[in-house]
């Protein structure tokens, strides 16, 4: 004897608010279905419930910034959100250990405790008051030249360094200066520290007489 196939139901679930239950449970019996069953959810509202801490949350965040000497704003409210506080609670705990001197604010969303004493920058060297004469009538290369003119068209790196500093020159540039001689082919080097002047360059152009007896 053949098996009767089998009969296919389905039983289906929904939410309905409380004001439409009678309605709703009426329009399915009309439907004509039965067996309509219903259960009661209660959904409790959390977010106006104010959560009671055993720690205080200036207590909470002095905790934290032992190990957070200096730190922005957001970064604090990170630290409560991620421990189940709200940020807002962040802020009034800031303004209490500003006011207790336990914090001081450097800028805008910027604090440091108060026992971190400001970074120094780094201190500026004395002004060597040569470095500030960096502008001559004279450049220092044309200045070496003349040098080595008086000098029958030779140059002591040495002898340069003194030439400079008695001129009010910075003798630091001197390096450079015949570096710049070499590379342009004015001079020549013949032995550590010891120069020549190429052809060319044993004449001196003609020049304001003032400014060659200002600096002679």
């Amino acid at each position: 004897m053949p098996k009767e196939p089998p009969v296919e139901r389905f039983r289906i679930s929904c939410d309905v608010e409380a004001e439409k239950l009678g309605p709703t449970v009426a329009q399915l019996t009309k439907l004509g279905l039965s067996n309509v069953q219903f259960e009661l959810i209660e959904d409790i509202k959390t977010f106006g419930k104010r959560t009671n801490h055993e720690v205080s949350s200036q207590d909470f965040l002095a905790e934290w910034i032992k190990d957070h000497p200096t730190f922005k704003a957001r970064e604090a409210c990170q630290y409560f959100e991620d421990n189940g506080r709200t940020k807002s609670a962040t802020y009034p705990a800031l303004g209490v250990l500003v006011e207790k001197k336990i914090l001081r604010k450097l800028g805008e969303g910027n604090y440091q405790r108060t026992d971190v004493k400001h970074l120094e920058g780094p201190k500026k060297k004395p002004k060597d008051p040569r470095a500030s004469q960096n502008r001559y009538e004279v450049p220092h290369a044309d200045f070496i030249l003349k040098i080595g003119r008086q000098n029958h068209g030779r140059l002591s790196a040495a002898k340069v360094k003194d030439r400079f500093v008695k001129d009010g020159r910075n003798p630091d540039s001197v390096s450079n200066a015949i570096h710049s001689l070499v590379e342009r082919k004015h001079i020549k080097r013949v032995s550590e520290g010891e120069y020549v002047l190429l052809n060319g360059m044993t004449e001196a152009p003609k020049t304001n007489g003032a400014t060659e007896a200002a600096h002679g």
